[in-house]
């Protein structure tokens, strides 16, 4: 459910056997937290595109409007990963959404948000960590799975798209974000449709 001067609504449905099926409400104390590829991308093309004019193959603007779903990914953790959902609404804000599913907290180790290069070329660290929390619309995926099972996940992926350890599942509720080992407050959301 959104809310926005022009919404098209296209409801696609399917079927999942339900012990294959990918939910937020996995995650379990110990497990690892991943996203993959590189998210803020397109949040920093949504902000370039309300800004001055920007040429039509900008890269960061191509990332917003033809977001690419990591399906092939999301099949491969079928079985693998104890919880897994889309980042459209921002990294921060959506890992706050696995974790209450989950009835779990998340240690979020600031240090390790992964800014792509085209991003790092553009924004200062800070707007580009800002952009990777904060930012929507990358539709890249993120999701615990227990250490054992992530030395040979990251290996499988490492040729053909980039997952990123940004963190650890704990048991007390809520989102805590530390830089090398230090506590760090955040100052920001995730989008909220109704806002």
């Amino acid at each position: 459910t959104v809310r926005g001067p022009r919404v098209i609504t296209v409801t696609a449905l399917g079927f999942v056997e339900p012990a294959l099926a990918l939910r937020r409400s996995g995650a379990r104390p110990g497990d690892l937290l991943y996203v993959s590829g590189w998210p803020g991308e397109a949040g920093a093309g949504l902000e370039a595109l309300r800004g001055t004019a920007v040429p039509a193959d900008d890269a960061l603007v191509h990332r917003y409007r033809y977001a690419e779903p990591r399906l092939a990914l999301g099949r491969a953790l079928r079985g693998r990963a104890s919880a897994a959902m889309d980042v459209s609404d921002g990294l921060y804000g959506d890992l706050r959404k696995l974790c209450a599913a989950s009835g779990v907290g998340a240690r979020l180790e600031l240090e390790r948000l992964p800014v792509s290069g085209e991003l790092a070329r553009r924004c200062s660290r800070a707007d580009s960590e800002r952009c990777v929390l904060f930012g929507g619309d990358d539709y890249e995926l993120l999701f615990t799975v227990p250490p054992a099972a992530a030395a040979a996940l990251e290996a499988e992926w490492s040729a053909t798209l980039p997952l990123h350890r940004i963190g650890r599942i704990e048991p007390p509720s809520g989102v805590r974000c530390v830089r090398n080992g230090q506590p760090e407050e955040l100052d920001g959301e995730g989008y909220d449709h109704f806002a």
